[in-house]
């Protein structure tokens, strides 16, 4: 934030060329420094309306003060993300429930876990089955497989260690916006999926390979199996692993992003060269040319859904504002271009409001909402 002085010498026209850099980067900076700043100087003429002039001095420097408030503010969010992300580090270790003992546990749920949608079950035979209904627990028979319903999440009876070379007809399970849903497959395999999420997955596997289809994001914990590969598909493109935890997101509708948690993954498009990822690491994938890139990466800001929160690091406001649509599946409209380039830092929980997420926001930046009906306007 830039001091009154500065202001002051601009105004005379007494600036060091080191002051006009710093008066030119403040502002640029955003649209409301430059209404604030020719407020000021067109005010009037700082001799013959004295007083006019002193009323937007005091004007500024208490936006002045309230700024420095709001960024130390911001400071302490980022502050908390850190503190955040250790704490899940450190918690990582343990699972959310036990399938070694699964008919006396209890399946681990977020405190304020959304449920605004239906989740859909397709079966192999074609009959379609509402995972959201009231009863929390029940026990399906699919073609011909036994599940278990519990508490948002969908076990699948585990299969035989041989099971038959053929492999069974392939379920889809459909998640919409503002719901997740987990599933457990017959081999053990874990699956978080996400909001507006469909997957596509065999009742059983066959006896080489375990194979799925992704569109959306999920985040993957694999049973391990050498001896069976387990194939996840986002199109043209596919993972395969033997054991790991990853995540897929297929949302950005030029890449799929596939983020490594732990393990040993091998990206490959088509018929190209693989890229195997080591923890940490995220390869994405261009759907057009088929270029991958892989980079080191906070592994939190692309999992931190699965944990029932909202990681921003550095974000713009067009990106914050693309996942927050999607989870409270609403509207966005932007005042002008320019906002969408502001950034954000915070580590929020996804079941709070929407604008209370949004103030939390407008408190550590220039950025103002406004909600009229299932839409969001965005401006200064």
């Amino acid at each position: 934030m830039i001091d009154w002085w500065i202001i002051e010498k601009s105004l005379n026209k007494k600036l060091t060329p080191q002051e006009k850099k710093c008066f030119d980067e403040w502002l640029e900076a955003t649209p409301k420094h430059r209404v604030l700043y020719d407020k000021i100087k067109y005010s009037g003429d700082m001799d013959n309306n004295a007083a006019d002039f002193d009323r937007w001095r005091q004007a500024f420097q208490e936006k002045l003060t309230t700024r420095k408030r709001q960024e130390k503010k911001r400071i302490f969010l980022k502050l908390t993300v850190a503190a955040a992300v250790l704490f899940l580090f450190l918690g990582g270790g343990y699972w959310w429930f036990n399938m070694e003992n699964k008919t006396h546990n209890t399946v681990e749920t977020f405190a304020q876990e959304p449920n605004r949608g239906t989740v859909r079950l397709t079966t192999a035979s074609g009959e379609v089955l509402n995972l959201s209904s009231e009863a929390t627990s029940d026990v399906l028979k699919v073609d011909g497989a036994k599940i278990i319903k519990d508490q948002g999440t969908l076990i699948y009876e585990k299969a035989p260690e041989e099971p038959q070379s053929e492999q069974s007809g392939y379920n889809k399970i459909e998640v919409p916006k503002g719901a997740e849903y987990r599933l457990v497959l017959s081999d053990g395999t874990r699956i978080w999926l996400n909001s507006d999420t469909r997957l596509s997955y065999p009742t059983n596997f066959e006896k080489n390979v375990r194979e799925v289809e992704i569109h959306g994001e999920a985040y993957f914990e694999v049973s391990h199996n050498t001896r069976k590969p387990f194939i996840v598909r986002t199109g043209e493109l596919t993972v395969t692993v033997l054991g790991t935890e990853f995540n897929v997101n297929t949302r950005i509708p030029t890449h799929v992003r596939t983020t490594l948690v732990e393990g040993k993954v091998q990206v490959t498009f088509k018929e190209g060269l693989p890229y195997i990822l080591t923890p940490g690491e995220m390869a994405s994938t261009d759907v057009f040319s088929g270029q991958t890139t892989v980079e080191q990466v906070n592994i939190q800001k692309y999992i931190a859904w699965r944990h029932g929160r909202f990681c921003f690091e550095e974000a713009t406001i067009e990106e914050i504002m693309q996942e927050l649509s999607l989870w409270y599946d609403l509207q966005v409209e932007y005042q002008n271009q320019k906002v969408k380039q502001e950034k954000f830092s915070g580590y929020l929980p996804r079941g709070e409001s929407v604008m209370s997420i949004l103030q939390k926001i407008e408190q550590t930046s220039y950025v103002h909402f406004k909600r009229v009906q299932n839409k969001i306007i965005v401006g200064y």
